[in-house]
């Protein structure tokens, strides 16, 4: 019987955020030449993955199913988008998901996270994205229930621990900074030309 071909890893960039508290839209925030945006799916991209999906209708990815959702509804859409392209088998597909807003994120850490081989989500254990999930019917499944319970918790870390994530450690939390006020992209900025 021939052995089953790894399938590569798909990558979502959850950019559908309204930020409102940076006053513009944070994925199209240039560094060194390159939008947010363009940055994220060049990193996942340089990590393996392959197809890569953008959750968010302003920047020309896949609409929020389900409406002022948070990153779950993002991710929710983004995740059925990918099921279309690539139906549960018996080896799920591994999935990296990274915020728009991460300006230090780096290669080295989201290959570092698909390197751990687990079938749990593996994550950085000082925020819950980056992470690393499976397309599982018990994901997507958990994920719908909580969108359609309003007064549920909707957070990207519940839904980690739901899964008994793995976390890993870093001494570089720095790259895990998001940037969500105009101060703190003035501060990643200065970083940059350090």
């Amino acid at each position: 019987m021939p052995s089953q071909v790894a399938l590569e890893p798909a990558g979502i960039i959850l950019a559908g955020g309204k930020s409102s508290r940076m006053g513009r839209d944070k994925a199209l925030l240039k560094l060194k030449g390159e939008t947010l945006l363009q940055r994220g799916q060049r990193l996942l991209s340089e990590a393996g993955c392959n197809p890569i999906v953008v959750s968010g209708q302003n920047v020309g990815g896949v609409s929020d199913i389900y409406q002022e959702r948070g990153p779950l509804g993002g991710l929710h859409a983004g995740l059925q988008t990918l099921l279309y392209q690539h139906p549960i088998s018996s080896k799920p597909l591994r999935v990296l998901v990274t915020p728009v807003d991460m300006p230090k994120l780096t290669v080295c850490a989201l290959k570092r996270l698909l390197d751990v081989d687990s079938d749990n989500p593996v994550y950085y254990q000082h925020c819950a994205l980056p992470c690393v999930l499976s397309l599982t019917p018990d994901l997507l499944r958990y994920i719908e229930n909580c969108l359609v319970d309003h007064d549920g918790d909707r957070s990207i870390k519940r839904l980690l621990q739901s899964f008994d994530a793995k976390p890993i450690k870093t001494d570089k939390v720095e790259q895990l900074v998001n940037t969500n006020t105009p101060a703190q992209w003035h501060d990643a900025l200065k970083e940059e030309q350090v």
